[in-house]
């Protein structure tokens, strides 16, 4: 091989070597990614982990209502306690209650002559069984406002209650009684 032979073979390989090294580059560069399609992806991950957390935990990260609230509910408490209204709002710290009405068990008294005498019949027996009313709430001696605040460790469950459930007749029945007034 001549000298000139030898000096384009070289001049051809140098050039082979800087395509394929600019290749190499470009496919690097195709791998990776841009600095900011990077964080616009880690971003959409990052969200998408928050929102499957919110949405299946009781961890309220986004700060989502998970459950639709329509009507009223029954709010159970951990103290046996039941509270029926509309669940305002939510977090994961606490629930807000408002319009509430609660049960209250007032005692009806027996015949006294009945007791006695050791007879006990059906209609008797009917008188004394405890009487469970509807109450407003905000009606009580120290006034409260018709809005509770209840922490979330305190809840049992929250139920929705249907439209023609003894409750919400009951409620409602009492809003056309005070919208008289």
């Amino acid at each position: 091989m001549t000298r000139n032979e030898e000096e384009d073979m070289n001049s051809m390989e140098d050039a082979e070597d800087s395509d394929s090294q600019m290749r190499s580059v470009h496919h690097d560069k195709r791998r990776t990614g841009s600095p900011l399609r990077m964080v616009v992806i880690a971003l959409v991950l990052i969200f998408v982990a928050l929102f499957v957390v919110s949405k299946f935990t009781r961890w309220n990260v986004l700060g989502m209502q998970s459950w639709q609230y329509k009507g009223y509910q029954a709010v159970f408490l951990t103290n046996g306690q039941v509270y029926f209204g509309n669940v305002a709002k939510e977090n994961s710290e606490t629930v807000l209650i408002k319009d509430i009405f609660y049960l209250q068990i007032v005692p009806t008294p027996g015949l006294q002559s009945s007791q006695t005498a050791g007879v006990s019949s059906p209609q008797t027996q009917q008188q004394q069984q405890p009487q469970v009313t509807l109450v407003k709430l905000g009606n009580e001696l120290h006034g409260p406002e018709d809005l509770m605040r209840v922490e979330r460790r305190q809840i049992l469950f929250i139920e929705n209650l249907k439209s023609d459930s003894q409750v919400v007749r009951a409620i409602t029945e009492y809003q056309k009684q005070i919208g008289k007034k």
